[in-house]
């Protein structure tokens, strides 16, 4: 009856039990209507009076159930480990004193590392060294008092350059409520952060970057400050995605208070944090549950700061609000899988424990933890082992385990370990299995099973009786055996376990007290006492039944009749077996696929799933919405139609390669969207194996990258740019000195008033004047980019710093004249070199945009709140309205027909603007095409 490759473990089982040794195994039998089942089975030497063996005992118990629970828990682990490697948080795990252990891939792709150089403190590495020192004492009082750790970090990418990421760190914990370790996702906030760091003091200057605001993802409101209720009863400004966030419009919202987002759940002490820190005029960073319009809840992280005005006062409040109900999900989703883990293990009645690939244990649960006498799992070290072992059989172990993680297979041994509670060694059966991670090989998962007392030596009617009774008080099911009226005549200690029976009723073997004890315990007492009346009235009929306890345990009951030969009846055997973690793994395995599809349609990448030969099976709501295509138009290599014709071959080669191999595939290709244009994509897909290694299927994840696409573009659109300037004054220097040298030629006489030597000099010296300049441009905004952009601030009279640029000028242009017009005489502190370096770019930009006609005017005049007004007029080719509002932007040049005819790289005014955005003042353009330009700056008058 058992498999073939099983048949090897049955023999060798009853040669041992041959030789008088009782042998226990786990055997797999494919006889039972042709599927595959599970047996638990104990094989034991029947010797009589004389010490002869006259047969062999075998008892086994279908653990079928508990096998197949403990697959689909490893398989659900694989697939949230899968999912894991394809969402765009960084995700890691650690132990519970913070030492991380588990990293998903988009930690490896993002810093270019591998697992080795992650291990123990290798994340340090990646961190920004300035903030290391107090990010490792904020988590560190986390990992003491078990709070929920969240900051924001700096992490250096592969690329060497450092990003700001949202770190989150959430707790664990067993039963007891104890740590026993902890998940943590880092989330990019560049974008976000970039973005509140530009915001100013008003609200006028937020104006400014309104195009950036608008098309932001998260949300941005700005409040009014009202010290009596912070943070204010009126919204003043909001952007399309508070709109998108909370199904409300502008009109809806403006005017109104921050609170008709709150609701029910909103966490009033977040609000109170919020208020106390906003009273305070300091930034705070709070998690609350919002609602939207049409009452669903959503979870926002909301960092508010506060706007002070140059007295001092409060003025506004800027919100921004970022949706991290995902997130939230997700966290709590492997949170409540370590809980069932655990609750399992902790509930079994034998030992349950994981060890890493050395053997080292990293789990044990309770009852090994009792047994061994240890009360803390992290003094469970590798050297327990020799302390606990009987010295005889600490060898065996060693060799056991050391050929297990060698072989990487599974392995049995049966040893002798102390007992904590009399110090007796007793003797145990140890088995365990290899745990992997994808391919890699990641230690063992085992129990444990006290079977001292079936090694023990009895006489054969003694043993014939402790082995039924060990084998009924080993059991797992709770055993009750009665009469033809109903009464008790035996039970186990597991049944007394599953009906909490009280000692007195089941001692007294009470059977009219223990009935009524249990309906009491039962959703449907009266079916229950129907079913067992029937039964009783029809002794020859078996039954299986379920029963629903109040407390939510299951129970499986089977009642067997007892019949003697000759046809009498005279008991009833009951067992009662707890499905429970069962029922609950098997609506697990439902959820699982539900969680994984709904986790799928609320994901921005565009997520979809094939089978092992790479047929479509899904494709979730971004799929649908980029393309605008049904799945039944996107299935069978229908997403064929909306790949680039330029892409569409290499696509499939790779694609093909990857389903024939079993390799990750990785492109970047373009994707048709439904309106009709090609962006570009970064698509990855894994397969998922079942225990075998052999593909079941693939889970692929799509990202746009257009927005990367186009900064590569415009970074090498810079870099021709940068060698075409440089290079124009560098040979026209070369031309003029190779033309003199070639008329200065050593051994003639020379007529030098026949040589240009003026002439050539002057136009070399205006080259190395354009290129001093370019330089001084670059080094400028390296400055800037790094924040290295210092002032030196200084009390001047301005009229005469304007007066002596405008004369410095007009001695190295001669082509215009310049009209100064000064009605401001008084000082102001600044660095003078920097104005003036704004002055001179604004004058000749004045001169180089006006070739047609000759004239510039520069004044200095009086402005409001106590600010000078320095303005720069021409009457040139002027800005058209779409380019004003892009003119300061970094690397930006007008359009027009004349564009190629100016040099620079378009970071002048940028410099300018950055150079009196640091003084606290303003810049502004008024143009018209074909009428000339004003440029003016504002700067506060210092005394």
């Amino acid at each position: 009856m058992w498999g073939k490759d099983m048949q090897p473990s049955v023999r060798s089982a009853m040669e041992k039990a041959l030789q008088g040794k009782t042998t226990h195994f786990d055997a797999l039998s494919a006889t039972v209507k042709g599927n595959l089942k599970w047996w638990d089975v104990l094989v034991t030497p029947v010797i009589d009076a004389n010490g002869k063996i006259t047969s062999l005992l075998a008892t086994s118990r279908d653990i079928t159930e508990s096998k197949n629970a403990q697959e689909a828990i490893h398989k659900n682990e694989e697939r949230f480990r899968t999912l894991a490697d394809n969402i765009s948080q960084l995700a890691w795990m650690a132990d519970d004193q913070g030492n991380r252990y588990w990293y998903n891939q988009r930690w490896y792709d993002y810093a270019g590392t591998t697992l080795e150089e992650m291990k123990g403190d290798g994340w340090k590495k990646i961190h920004y060294p300035e903030n290391l020192e107090l990010v490792l004492k904020k988590m560190k009082h986390s990992w003491n008092t078990g709070e929920i750790w969240e900051d924001t970090v700096m992490l250096k990418g592969k690329d060497g350059k450092y990003r700001w990421f949202l770190s989150r760190a959430i707790p664990i914990r067993d039963d007891a409520g104890k740590v026993i370790r902890w998940f943590g996702t880092n989330t990019e906030i560049t974008e976000q952060k970039e973005l509140i760091e530009t915001l100013n003091t008003t609200v006028d200057k937020l104006r400014l970057y309104e195009k950036v605001v608008i098309n932001t993802n998260d949300g941005v409101l700005i409040t009014e400050a009202d010290p009596i209720d912070l943070p204010g009863p009126r919204i003043l400004y909001i952007n399309n995605a508070s709109c998108r966030q909370t199904g409300y419009s502008e009109e809806e919202i403006l005017g109104q208070s921050p609170r008709m987002f709150q609701g029910p759940r909103t966490d009033r002490k977040e609000l109170d944090k919020m208020r106390n820190a906003l009273s305070n005029k300091v930034p705070v960073k709070v998690e609350v549950i919002n609602y939207k319009k049409n009452g669903d809840e959503f979870i926002v992280q909301i960092e508010i700061i506060p706007l002070i005005d140059e007295n001092g006062k409060l003025t506004h409040f800027v919100s921004v609000q970022k949706e991290v109900t995902e997130q939230v999900i997700a966290n709590k989703k492997i949170q409540e899988s370590e809980e069932r883990f655990r609750n399992l293990a902790n509930n079994a009645p034998l030992w349950v424990w994981m060890a890493d690939e050395n053997i080292n244990i990293v789990y044990s649960n309770d009852e090994l933890l009792k047994y061994i006498g240890i009360a803390d799992p992290r003094e469970f070290t590798g050297h327990t082992w020799e302390k606990v072992v009987y010295p005889e059989d600490i060898q065996l172990v060693y060799k056991t385990f050391g050929e297990a993680v060698s072989s990487q297979k599974a392995f049995s041994i049966e040893c002798r370990i102390k007992n904590s509670a009399n110090s007796l060694y007793e003797w145990h059966y140890i088995k365990a299995v290899p745990r992997f991670e994808g391919n890699m090989f990641n230690g063992f998962i085992g129990t444990g099973v006290n079977i001292q007392e079936q090694k023990s030596s009895l006489s054969l009617l003694e043993y014939r009786k402790a082995l039924l009774e060990a084998f009924n008080e080993s059991s797992n099911d709770g055993i009750l055996l009665v009469d033809t009226k109903g009464g008790i005549i035996s039970y186990n200690h597991r049944f007394v376990e599953i009906w909490n029976m009280p000692k007195d009723i089941v001692e007294a073997k009470d059977d009219r007290a223990a009935l009524d004890f249990a309906m009491k315990q039962l959703v449907n007492p009266g079916q229950f006492i129907d079913r067992i009346n029937w039964l009783y009235n029809h002794p020859r009929e078996k039954s299986i039944d379920e029963l629903h306890f109040k407390d939510g345990k299951v129970i499986e009951r089977h009642g067997y009749p007892v019949v003697a030969e000759d046809g009498s009846y005279y008991a009833w055997s009951w067992t009662f077996r707890d499905i429970t973690e069962i029922k609950k793994a098997v609506i697990a395995l439902q959820q699982s696929e539900q969680n994984f599809r709904q986790l799928s349609e609320l994901m921005p990448e565009k997520v979809s799933r094939t089978d092992a030969d790479g047929n479509a099976i899904y494709y979730n709501r971004s799929w649908l919405d980029y393309t605008g295509l049904s799945f039944d138009q996107l299935k069978d290599w229908g997403w064929s139609k909306v790949i680039h014709p330029d892409d569409i071959e290499e696509l499939t080669r790779l694609w093909t390669h990857s389903v024939a191999t079993g390799e990750d595939f990785e492109m970047e290709f373009r994707l048709l969207n439904k309106k009709g244009d090609y962006c570009w994509h970064l698509s990855r897909s894994a397969a998922l194996r079942d225990e075998n290694g052999k593909v079941k299927s693939w889970v692929g994840a799509t990202t746009e990258i257009q927005k990367i696409k186009e900064e590569e573009q415009r970074k090498g659109d810079f870099i021709k740019m940068v060698s075409h300037e440089l290079k124009t004054p560098v040979t026209s220097i070369k031309g003029y000195v190779q033309l003199l040298l070639s008329m200065l030629k050593p051994g003639k006489d020379l007529d030098y008033s026949a040589i240009p030597l003026h002439s050539s000099l002057e136009r070399i010296d205006k080259q190395i004047l354009r290129l001093t300049r370019l330089i001084t441009e670059m080094l400028d905004l390296s400055r800037i980019e790094e924040g290295k952009l210092e002032l030196k601030k200084e009390s001047f009279i301005l009229k005469d710093l304007v007066t002596e640029t405008v004369q410095d000028v007009l001695h190295t242009s001669t082509s215009h004249s310049i009209e100064l017009s000064i009605h401001f005489d008084g000082k102001v502190t600044a660095d003078r070199d920097r104005i003036q370096q704004v002055l001179i770019n604004f004058i000749n930009n004045a001169i180089k945009y006006s070739p047609n006609n000759k004239l510039v005017k520069v004044e200095i005049d009086m402005s409001q709140n106590n600010q000078v007004a320095v303005s720069v007029k021409d009457f040139g080719l002027g800005i058209d309205t779409q380019d004003q509002e892009k003119i300061f932007n970094r690397f930006y040049r007008a359009h027009g027909k004349d564009e190629g005819a100016f040099s620079g790289f378009g970071i002048g005014l940028f410099i300018a603007k950055e150079i009196i955005d640091r003084h606290q003042g303003s810049i502004s353009v008024k143009s018209e095409l074909g009428n000339g330009s004003v440029f003016t700056f504002l700067l506060p008058i210092g005394i």
